[in-house]
Order: C-alpha cells, then structure tokens, then sequence
C-alpha cells in the first residue's frame, strides 16, 4: 500500500554530508535515547526531515511502518499555541507504564496492563501548514508480533467502509451480528483477511446505531428499546440472569416507581418464560 502523502525532503543534502545520526530539528534531544536516522525509501523505511501536510498523514505514515515491523501505536503528547497544534508525537503502544492507584478500589473491570516503558516513538513539528518530522528513535524494548498476529494488532485494525454497509445491512435485516461477521469472514477467506475482530465489529455496530439515534430518527430509538424489552420479556435466559437483566434495565431508566412495570414484574411468573421452562405448554404462548 503506497502511502497517500508529498515527500519533501528538506534535509536531503545535509544528511549526505553528515554520516551521523541526527535526532531533533528544533528543542534538542532526550537524555540517554540512542536515535536512528534512517532514510525513506520504497522498503518503508523513515527519514528525518521528511514532511507531509496533514497530521493524518503523519499518523498513517508511521502506523504503516509500525504495521509492517509489527506493532502498534497511539497519539501521545502535543503542544498547541493559541488553539493550533503545533507538535505532535506518536508513541509505541508500549510506551509508559501504569500509574499508581490505590488498591483499596474496586474496580468492576481489570485491565491487561500493556505499558513495559518502550521508548520507540515519532515527532512532527508543523510550521507553515507543513508537517516537519524532527525525531524519530526506533529502539524497542518490546517483542514484535508475528506476522500471523500483524492483523491484531490495534493500530491496524479498521472496519471499511464496504465491510461495514454489508454488516449494517445485514444486521438491519435481522441478522445477530455474530453470525453477520462470520458470514463476512467466510467470504474473504477467513477472519484475518478482514482486518477486524468480531469485539470490532459490535463496536462498529454500537457506533451506527448512536449516530442514528442521535440524528433524531424517533422510529429507530423505538426500535432499539424494543429490543433492549424483548430481550429481557422473551430472551431465553435462567432466572437470575432474567433478574439481573431487569433490575439493571429498571435502574438505567430510573423506573423504580413507574407502576406499571412494578405490577408486571409481581406477576413475572405468569408471563416470563424463565419461570417456566420446566411446564409442557405444547407450543402455546405465554400470551395466549
């Protein structure tokens, strides 16, 4: 994939000259960081001094070098004058480590802690509308991943468009989304052709049903909350997920005196198929 961007090499001649590893353009260099000058060339490799004229383009240029070494890689710090971003660093994914907390909290959630303190990154300076790169060190302190495991990797990992108009379709049809994202994966020769995880997919989907939402499409905001009900009325689950469910649906909407839904669930017996998946109905409704 060529990297959509305009070179210019501003530095060219002065490298020529000088068989020596330049590391900032302009504020100096950071202590005890051994930087690598290298050039950019058909391979994918990356020279300093090299320039672009957008901050994505910076980004995909380097997340493109990081792919094919294997790994990946996030924005990290930037410096803004009057509002501009001036500065921009993209870091390894590795970069820093976490901070401290108290281990007193609980946390609902633990977190794979990915920080190991790599210091790999890539800085652009923007003067002119132009953005300069002035420091690249590509000194790893973290293993690469393979290139069976290159399509897991997160800074690479992106729903296409045309990917997405077949999922969206499919699932506004009344496909589950799990099964659309195996159809899909089927057809492209399997799942690491895709260049997304099924986590990514439901994120996607999630992302298109807010945008709806927020577009104020009413019909579509009564369409999500019936199946948000169905699922916790009619979704094939024991009694205590049945209970979890509507106690977590009640407390989300803030309809612990609506009474209504109070009436219905002292007789939730009588209607939920949870209660009643030990009795022979002989194929009839509960609303029967």
């Amino acid at each position: 994939m060529e990297f959509k961007r305009t070179v210019i090499d501003v530095a060219e001649n002065n490298d020529r000259e000088k068989n020596e590893n330049v590391v900032d353009v302009e504020g100096g260099n950071d202590e005890g960081e051994n930087i690598e000058n290298v050039t950019f060339v058909e391979s994918g490799e990356i020279k300093i001094g090299m320039q672009v004229s957008f901050e994505k383009e910076a980004y995909n240029m380097y997340n493109e070098y990081a792919l094919k070494k294997g790994f990946s890689i996030r924005k990290a710090a930037r410096q803004t004058v009057n509002g501009v971003v001036r500065q921009r660093e993209f870091v390894c994914s590795k970069q820093g480590f976490k901070e401290f907390e108290d281990p007193s909290d609980v946390k609902k959630y633990n977190h794979l802690e990915t920080g190991i303190g790599c210091c790999a990154r890539i800085r652009f300076d923007m003067k002119n509308d132009i953005w300069t790169m002035s420091h690249f060190n590509d000194i790893h302190t973290r293993e690469f991943a393979s290139p069976e495991e290159r399509c897991n990797l997160r800074s690479g990992r992106k729903v296409h468009s045309r990917h997405g108009n077949i999922l969206s379709n499919m699932v506004g049809a009344g496909i589950k989304a799990t099964k659309s994202y195996s159809f899909l994966a089927k057809e492209v020769g399997g799942a690491n052709n895709l260049g997304f995880l099924r986590r990514d997919c439901h994120n996607f989907l999630r992302i298109v049903r807010k945008e709806i939402i927020e577009a104020g499409d009413g019909q579509s905001i009564i369409n999500h909350l019936k199946k948000k009900a169905n699922k916790c009325l009619y979704g094939n689950m024991n009694v205590m997920e049945f209970e979890a469910t509507w106690s977590a649906m009640i407390e989300k909407h803030k309809q612990q005196n609506n009474d209504w839904l109070n009436r219905l669930y002292h007789v939730r017996e009588k209607w939920c198929p949870s209660f009643n998946v030990d009795f022979f109905s002989a194929k009839m409704k509960y609303t029967q």
